[in-house]
């Protein structure tokens, strides 16, 4: 960085405030000089002029360290989709020692905490493999766990990390099955597909309706996958930093698992926040031409909040789902909202 760079970031990081402060005192002390430039030096006056002039960059002084120290304080970081908002602390995250408190779940051995949501409807923490959970999500009771462990390990850059994964999820009311058949898509997925038509009809050889129609079910794998579940939740999947496979060693550190698990799905970046030591972010999309409970769907919205953070032995992924069209109300998002902002690791 130049010295032209840094001068204009440190300019740029002093907040407007001081600035506007500090150009008021620079015209008091011109105006205190002119005002020594006239008074004689016998005058009483003519002593008071410097004091005035110390006091003013006292003054100065004392409002950037204000600033600075409040600057640090609002370290907690925001971030905002479709007009819902969570805040972490970072600096609060970490903590000595976990609580033993019975409106928390506290896992020791993997060393983390939060608050359980409270309120009707909510089902006791379950603890699952990813072999489980996948069969649960997909409505699939007869995938073989030794044949899908083998595959994802071979097949999947994270296969490694979710066959090891401990997954905990918390639940909230009835758990619907989102049918879907030929058309059903996700408007992330219509979007990229109205591209690849076009660039077809640039060349000259423009995509039929049905190989549209074939290229949509092969991305969204509707064809494989009729049906999945859905509740509004919260999960806590945890990771070893180092593992084994097969006498290759994965050490991942938490960009890099960022980056892999984001290619594992469709879904594109809403809002995202990153820093050294923990990666905030959003996603969402919309379902498009589903069934839920007998009643036909155009759209579907489903918003996902993500959290990574580390400790010396684990990659913890926080995941928060839920929808608009179940919770009218707001109730379930404020009560998953406050157990997603609560979680903390053991330092």
């Amino acid at each position: 960085m130049s010295k032209n760079e840094k001068r204009s970031s440190i300019i740029g990081s002093i907040s407007n405030w001081i600035k506007l402060m500090a150009l008021i005192v620079l015209v008091a002390e011109v105006i205190i000089l002119l005002a020594m430039s006239q008074t004689p030096v016998d005058n009483s006056l003519y002593v008071i002029y410097p004091i005035m002039m110390f006091l003013l960059l006292l003054i100065v002084i004392g409002a950037v360290i204000y600033d600075r120290t409040q600057d640090r304080r609002s370290s907690v970081a925001a971030i905002s989709s479709n007009n819902q908002e969570l805040q972490i602390d970072p600096d609060s995250v970490a903590t000595e020692q976990l609580t033993d408190d019975k409106n928390k779940y506290t896992n020791s051995l993997l060393g983390y905490e939060f608050d359980l949501p409270t309120g009707q409807q909510w089902h006791e923490p379950r603890q699952l493999n990813y072999h489980q959970y996948f069969s649960e999500i997909t409505l699939q009771n007869d995938i073989d766990q030794d044949a899908f462990n083998k595959s994802m390990m071979t097949f999947h850059i994270l296969g490694p990390s979710f066959v090891n994964a401990d997954i905990l999820s918390v639940m909230h009311g009835e758990t619907v099955v989102i049918e879907m058949n030929e058309k059903s898509s996700t408007q992330e997925v219509e979007n990229r597909l109205q591209i690849i038509k076009k660039l077809s009809e640039l060349e000259d050889e423009p995509m039929s309706d049905e190989d549209l129609q074939n290229l949509r079910v092969q991305v969204n794998k509707t064809g494989d996958i009729s049906q999945i579940q859905f509740n509004s939740k919260l999960e806590v999947w945890t990771f070893p930093r180092v593992i084994d496979n097969q006498g290759v060693i994965f050490e991942y550190k938490l960009a890099s698992f960022f980056q892999q698990f984001l290619t594992q799905g469709t879904e594109l970046v809403d809002s995202l926040i990153a820093e050294d030591d923990y990666i905030l972010w959003t996603t969402g999309d919309t379902l498009k031409h589903v069934k839920i409970k007998d009643a036909n769907y155009d759209s579907f919205r489903i918003s996902r909040w993500y959290r990574l953070h580390r400790s010396k032995k684990f990659i913890y992924l926080v995941s928060l789902q839920w929808s608009p069209e179940f919770d009218p109300t707001m109730t379930t998002w404020d009560k998953i909202k406050e157990s997603f902002e609560s979680f903390k690791i053991k330092k």
